[in-house]
């Protein structure tokens, strides 16, 4: 199995990478959320998320 590890303030992060079913499910939400977008506006799993000016994490959906 695959781990995520992530360094965040100080303190090390060890997690399971998500799964197939985890995958599948991300997939629905994301095509039942889409017609309700504001024009201009994505959806896009797995990207940085900025806090503050001194972090920047990825999300583990």
């Amino acid at each position: 199995m695959r781990q995520r590890v992530e360094l965040v303030d100080g303190v090390l992060l060890v997690g399971p990478w998500p799964g197939l079913e985890h995958q599948r499910f991300l997939q629905k939400l994301l095509f039942a959320l889409a017609p309700a977008l504001p024009d201009g506006t994505e959806l896009l799993p797995g990207v940085n998320v900025r806090i503050g000016t001194q972090r920047l994490l990825i999300p583990t959906w």
